[in-house]
């Protein structure tokens, strides 16, 4: 078959291998030229533990990252997220935080959960506050934290060698509950 002089098989394959390589320039470009710079600056951050993964996609990057004993949930947060958008070019940044969690940490946490959803639907943090620090104080932990910015509210429960760290909006999404 020929169109205009061309054979249509030819002109496909060609299409076909010039996008191929337009990817794959692309895919090289953002591991070379952005994922390993930033998750070289991710790793030198106190806190991190192991090799951040980076990764990026239409809806900009996504960043996830294993945090040991950290004094600050909070300011490290705040810290990770500003290298990462730093190398994001103008892209939206995602992080996810793991931590070295076990079943009694995800216990208590399920256990105060309760408390944390009610102050982000009512508002009430000072209040939320205040029942977090007495429901978690008989439960044994070393550390039990709850922090609210702006957006965000975070959550640390420490127990020996292990510690929860949890991440949630500040206000519930309509309709939502449970646990984040």
């Amino acid at each position: 078959m020929r169109a205009y002089g061309f054979r249509l098989p030819v002109v496909l394959a060609s299409m076909a291998a010039v996008l191929a390589i337009l990817f794959g320039a692309q895919f090289l470009y953002a591991r070379q030229a952005l994922a390993l710079p930033l998750n070289t600056r991710l790793e030198a951050t106190p806190g991190v533990v192991g090799q951040p993964t980076v990764t990026s996609d239409a809806l900009g990057l996504a960043v996830e990252v294993r945090l040991g004993l950290i004094d600050d949930l909070q300011s490290t947060y705040h810290r990770l997220l500003h290298i990462a958008e730093g190398g994001a070019a103008g892209r939206h940044v995602t992080i996810q935080i793991q931590d070295n969690r076990n079943r009694q940490l995800t216990e208590d946490y399920m256990t105060l959960s309760a408390i944390l959803d009610q102050g982000r639907a009512t508002g009430q943090f000072v209040a939320m506050e205040k029942q977090f620090a007495a429901a978690s104080g008989g439960m044994g932990l070393a550390r039990a934290q709850v922090t609210v910015d702006s957006t965000q509210m975070y959550v640390e429960l420490i127990s020996g060698k292990n510690y929860l760290y949890a991440i949630m909006p500040l206000t519930l999404a309509a309709g939502a509950g449970g646990a984040a």
